[in-house]
């Protein structure tokens, strides 16, 4: 049957992604960075199509045929998820930091040494980390899922699980420390967030009650305060961990390598803000925008393919380690970005140039299209058709639309890529079983 949604919950996530995107191809044209880009109208003209393109699939998607489904073995998930998270977490801190976990306090207040250590660590052991990135690509659809089943099944959780789950917050907040690095942390709290929607707008919809009025109710008021409050955090622990590394100095905050593009510290916003707040502002806005200064460069080059894996570096690695073929990849918009000084091994160009690779601009359009239909129907299954694997895949798409400005984040490793494919096994089996 065709998804009945009530009081506007079949756009709310869409809503939300949307405006974060249209705001960061605001910040790109008029932010404090002054990108040098030679074909603004051209570049301009496809982030305006992509952004619809996204749109429509997810309005298709979500707007489609109900697809119920029951994942009976959730329990099962969530303890292995969460058992391989804690366990895997020690040779993973040696293996990628060369400390353990119990060094967690010690690099805690020097985050900025952490991630030299970090970089440095992972270029001494390049191609020695074969066995425990198996075992992290085996494991990790497990992993991801426990807090997504965690939030989705809490009423029925026992102590001890919720207990597993607190041991899977440590292990992530734990590496994410080691490394010096805020993706780990963004990441968890992003999970918590999106799955909180996810019960919301399950609650919302059983009950029919109207987002604004649950929103305005005690518990509703409550959640969003929260949410709030951790925003608020993740920005403050952003700031600092980046003025550990720079200084806290805007006017000598540069992107870039050959060509370099600094913020301007008398541009409108950051004139209203004091130095620690300039310095913030700009760099978060350095994080969602350099994509697309990438992006552009790419429109200008000639489309050469990668037949299907210049999309995902994770894909990349494999197949040069499979064929022993290293050129393969050179045909790609992200590798001859080297040659205008942006690199891909430091620099970001969009989920959109990865896709590309293989695809072309014009194709690359379509596939948008198609993962933004299937986030759509993610949603709708989640929702009105309860359910957890395509709450899990709603989970993971909506990360991946949400990192588009800077990559295919879902693609870069093998864990990740394997999970979002195992995931949507489980969800078309599970509705298939259930019709």
């Amino acid at each position: 049957m065709t998804a009945r949604w009530f009081h506007g919950l079949a756009f709310l996530p869409l809503a939300g992604v949307m405006t974060f995107l249209v705001s960061t191809v605001v910040l790109f044209f008029m932010g404090p960075f002054n990108w040098p880009v030679r074909n603004g109208a051209l570049l301009a003209l496809f982030l305006f199509s992509a952004l619809a393109m996204i749109a429509s699939g997810f309005i298709v998607g979500a707007t489609g045929r109900i697809c119920r489904g029951e994942f009976t073995y959730w329990r099962a998930v969530f303890i292995g998820g969460a058992i391989a998270s804690c366990v895997i977490l020690f040779p993973s801190a040696y293996v990628y930091t060369g400390k353990m976990p119990w060094d967690v306090v010690r690099v805690l207040f020097d985050q900025g040494r952490a991630y030299t250590d970090f970089l440095a660590r992972v270029e001494e052991l390049d191609g020695q980390r074969g066995p425990l990135v198996l075992v992290r690509a085996l494991t990790h659809w497990a992993i991801y899922a426990t807090v997504p089943i965690a939030v989705m099944r809490w009423s029925s959780l026992t102590w001890w699980m919720r207990l597993l789950l607190a041991g899977v917050v440590a292990s992530s907040a734990t590496f994410s420390i080691l490394r010096g690095t805020d993706q780990g942390t963004f990441d968890l709290g992003y999970l918590f967030a999106v799955s909180g929607l996810i019960a919301v707008a399950r609650y919302c919809h059983r009950t029919q009650t109207p987002i604004l009025s649950f929103i305005q109710h005690k518990h509703g008021a409550m959640a969003v305060s929260a949410v709030f409050a951790f925003v608020v955090f993740a920005m403050v622990v952003f700031t600092e961990r980046k003025v550990q590394r720079y200084d806290g100095r805007i006017d000598e905050l540069c992107v870039g390598e050959d060509r370099q593009v600094c913020a301007d510290p008398n541009h409108a916003v950051a004139r209203l803000l004091d130095d620690r707040g300039r310095f913030g502002f700009a760099m978060a806005t350095s994080y969602m925008t350099m994509g697309y200064y990438g992006l552009g460069l790419s429109l200008d080059r000639d489309f050469t393919s990668t037949y299907g894996v210049g999309h995902s570096s994770g894909l990349t690695r494999l197949y040069e380690m499979v064929t022993g073929d290293r050129r393969h990849y050179e045909r790609s918009f992200t590798f001859r970005l080297r040659h205008d000084g942006w690199s891909d091994l430091y620099m970001w160009s969009s989920i959109y140039t990865w896709i590309a690779n293989d695809v072309g601009f014009l194709g690359c359009l379509f596939v948008i299209g198609g993962l933004s239909w299937i986030w759509g129907a993610s949603w709708r299954d989640t929702i009105a058709g309860d359910s957890d694997a395509a709450g899990i895949v709603f989970c993971m798409l909506t990360q991946t639309f949400m990192y588009s400005p800077a990559n295919f984040q879902l693609a870069l490793v093998l864990d990740s890529y394997l999970a979002l494919v195992i995931w949507i096994g489980v969800w078309l089996f599970s509705t298939r079983s259930a019709r």
